[in-house]
């Protein structure tokens, strides 16, 4: 992963940040060397030979441009790595365990609005997780039929 220094005068504007980046790396982007966000970019490769080849590239593209390369925030040849909230390894996408670890501690919802959050929390993993909406509906339910009954003004039910 590369990190640039010389990028912090379009940090306010971050539409106009990525959008730069996008602009500079584009051929990188559309060969599908590089993955970039931000000021940060990843470096594709299934080979270390391959990775180092495509490292130049973006030195390259980074040179011309006059960008400057923060090193100390840099990873270079790794096989594992975090980079938004998402586990990259061996070519396949996971989780990160930061983001596991705040549903798993993720106090019970007691109130609608505390339903919804977990769903939206959660929501975040329907794509590691197959027949997310079917395992989610009982708790979308209960959301809906909680929210219904606040509207008509009738909780708390008594039976």
């Amino acid at each position: 992963m590369v990190n640039f220094s010389s990028l912090k005068c379009l940090s306010d504007s971050l539409h106009a940040l990525q959008r730069f980046i996008n602009t500079v790396f584009r051929d990188l982007i559309v060969q599908g060397i590089v993955l970039p966000y931000m000021d940060d970019i990843v470096i594709l490769s299934k080979k270390e030979s391959e990775a180092i080849d495509r490292l130049k590239k973006v030195f390259k593209v980074s040179s011309d441009y006059g960008l400057v390369i923060m090193f100390g925030k840099c990873q270079f040849l790794h096989r594992k790595i975090e980079f938004l909230g998402h586990v990259i390894e061996n070519n396949k996408l996971f989780p990160s365990p930061s983001k596991t670890k705040s549903v798993v501690h993720y106090p019970e919802p007691k109130t609608t609005k505390k339903v919804q959050r977990f769903l939206g929390l959660t929501g975040y993993f329907r794509k590691f997780i197959p027949a997310y909406s079917v395992i989610a509906k009982p708790l979308s339910d209960i959301k809906r039929l909680l929210s219904i009954l606040m509207q008509n003004k009738k909780l708390p039910l008594t039976s």
